[in-house]
């Protein structure tokens, strides 16, 4: 175990968010200490994102990918179903990285 987890007692009562931002798919994940069978827990996210025809989809896994369509912003699996309708960069956004200077 890791240092910091090894003394269970600092999650005691508290809960924890994780977001893994990356450069395709996004997930979010809660971690919380059982004190009943002492073990850590997490549990992914099965997060809400609208589709370009408005039903609500739900998934652990959200793709990287923001759209501007029609005056609405949609995020995830919504906006990845345009990525090839809209213009990169203009109404859509993707494959976001961080280029260092080398």
């Amino acid at each position: 175990m890791l240092p910091a987890v090894r003394n269970t007692a600092l999650m005691r009562g508290k809960t924890y968010i994780g977001i893994d931002f990356g450069t395709s798919t996004t997930v979010v994940s809660i971690v919380s200490y059982d004190e009943y069978d002492h073990k850590i827990h997490t549990k992914s996210l099965r997060l809400p994102q609208m589709l370009p025809d408005g039903t609500l989809y739900r998934s652990e896994i959200v793709p990287t990918v923001i759209a501007w369509l029609n005056g609405c912003i949609l995020v995830g699996e919504g906006a990845s179903q345009m990525k090839y309708q809209l213009k990169k960069g203009k109404n859509i956004w993707y494959s976001f990285k961080i280029v260092a200077n080398t």
